[in-house]
């Protein structure tokens, strides 16, 4: 029976499935081992072969990619290089065009600088339209009766005058250009040849500073008009009694000749002139060829009828030297009055310093405008407004005069330029530094330096800290308009309202500063209720 049991016939017959568990457990069969590796074995030889397919493909198309990169880099070299020499072609000739723009723009600035002058301000007695009126709120013209003007201020004839500082001092380099009407039409570039002229340095200014030979320019000129010369003609000089006057001292030279302080012998009230102190100033003719323009200016001085403007009292043309009498007041003029005096709210106060609120400091600056507002109307141009050619009188009035002018106190408030007459380039608009162009925009300018002066007691002069050379390099920054320009500073105490008006006043292009007329105003309303005291 156990022979039996070890050869079962039904083991044989069980065999695959002995088979498919061998194959399954693999690592407990060692017998089984050596079939299932053959079976394998015989499997895996496909996959092999493919791989190195595989792999020999993407060895082929990776140096294919390099070559590509490679030959994209050296093309890029190529194209850079040849680039960079078109480049530095171009450039050459683009320099040189350039070059060649900007010297003949130079040249044409040359002639520009040079022959615009007979053209600025039209033909003579046309005066071209502006808006330096143009009307201010309804409150100001109810307020001020201003005659209406459809013109602006024309300058007076070129002709004979002195050349623009511009051809004493270097040109500035092109830059954008200054206001309307400064620049000649084309016809005038064409038919006039370029001719640029070297630069030149400016002047000595400091030896030429201790004495005035002669006044700058006669102030108080009115605009040559053709109505005006006929009303001038029709106003009658005062005759003025010659024996009536006693020299005091002579106060300086102006253009005419000889200016002297004089003394009524008799009372004003005698002579009839009520509101007039004894004192005078005489202006006499030096030169009998200068008779007529001396004449003619007396003429245009009598039409000048304000209490804020000195007046023409009367003329002496009985006999030689002829001479024009003009109003004169007690105290002197503006700029020794403060001097004289210190800030109310100057510490520590001495009992015996003579003080000055600001309340009056307003009001004078107030009648002065309002001395420049009657000019305005009256079509005068004053070109040297300033402390100095101010008058005090009795409770604070202020008289516009040109008194200063001619004083050798003021010389070095002047500055004297070879071959020209003195300047008071420190007063002055930039325009009428550079271009010998004076209106009443230009007045303006000068009233709010003479506030300024005002409101620092006239203690140093503007731009103290600048040389004359200075000053003019700040000027051509004005008219380069690079925002270079200083300007004065703040005074001490000084609003910030009252100190943006001189900033106002102090615009760069003319059509944006105020005209005297505003300017008055906002003084007025500012200085409502000052009663000033008697003095």
């Amino acid at each position: 029976d156990g022979e039996e049991d070890v050869t079962i016939p039904e083991v044989s017959k069980e065999y695959p499935l002995q088979r498919d568990e061998v194959k399954t457990i693999a690592t407990k069969v060692n017998r089984n081992s050596t079939t299932i590796r053959s079976t394998k074995g015989g499997t895996n030889e496909e996959p092999k072969q493919y791989i190195g397919f595989v792999i020999g493909v993407l060895t082929v198309v990776i140096l294919i990619l390099v070559a590509a990169i490679v030959f994209i880099v050296f093309r890029n070299q190529r194209l850079k290089t040849t680039t960079g020499r078109s480049s530095i072609t171009d450039g050459d000739r683009r320099f040189g065009e350039d070059l060649k723009m900007s010297m003949d723009e130079c040249d044409k600035a040359s002639l520009y600088q040079e022959s615009y002058r007979p053209s600025i301000y039209m033909r003579p007695g046309i005066l071209p339209h502006s808006p330096d009126y143009s009307e201010v709120p309804d409150v100001v013209c109810q307020e001020y009766a201003v005659p209406h003007h459809g013109t602006k201020y024309s300058q007076p004839s070129l002709a004979g005058s002195s050349p623009p500082l511009l051809n004493i001092l270097p040109k500035p380099p092109p830059v954008p250009p200054p206001p309307e009407r400064y620049y000649p039409t084309e016809d005038i570039c064409n038919r006039l040849p370029v001719t640029p002229s070297p630069p030149i340095s400016p002047p000595p200014l400091g030896h030429c500073r201790s004495k005035l030979n002669r006044h700058f320019m006669l102030p108080l000129s009115p605009e040559p008009d053709v109505h005006s010369d006929r009303e001038e003609k029709d106003i009658e000089l005062q005759v003025f009694p010659r024996d009536q006057l006693r020299i005091i001292e002579k106060l300086g030279e102006g253009q005419f000749g000889d200016v002297h302080l004089c003394e009524l012998q008799l009372s004003p009230s005698q002579m009839g002139f009520s509101d007039c102190c004894k004192l005078v100033i005489v202006n006499m003719l030096k030169l009998e060829t200068y008779r007529n323009e001396f004449i003619k200016e007396m003429h245009a001085l009598a039409r000048l009828k304000d209490v804020n403007v000195a007046r023409l009292l009367g003329a002496c043309l009985d006999s030689e030297p002829i001479c024009a009498v003009r109003e004169y007041v007690e105290m002197g003029d503006l700029c020794q009055f403060l001097q004289e005096h210190v800030a109310e709210t100057t510490t520590p106060l001495t009992s015996t310093a003579n003080t000055l609120s600001y309340g009056c400091l307003i009001y004078m600056a107030t009648q002065i405008a309002s001395g420049m507002k009657y000019l305005e109307s009256m079509r005068f141009v004053h070109k040297d407004l300033a402390t100095r050619n101010c008058l005090v009188s009795r409770r604070y009035s202020i008289k516009i005069s040109d008194l200063g002018a001619y004083r050798e106190l003021y010389s070095t408030d002047y500055c004297q330029f070879a071959g020209r007459n003195p300047l008071p380039v420190r007063w002055m608009a930039w325009e009428s530094i550079l271009l010998s162009k004076f209106t009443t925009k230009s007045d303006v300018w000068s009233f709010a330096v003479t506030l300024w002066e005002i409101l620092t007691f006239a203690r140093e002069q503007p731009f103290e800290e600048l040389s004359d050379e200075k000053v003019i390099e700040n000027v051509t920054h004005f008219y380069q308009d690079n925002g270079k320009h200083m300007l004065l500073s703040v005074p001490i105490n000084c609003p910030k309202e009252i100190y943006d008006l001189m900033c106002e006043c102090w615009q760069r292009n003319e059509s944006d500063r105020p005209n005297f007329r505003e300017i008055h105003l906002f003084l007025q309303r500012k200085n409502l209720g000052y009663k000033p005291d008697l003095h």
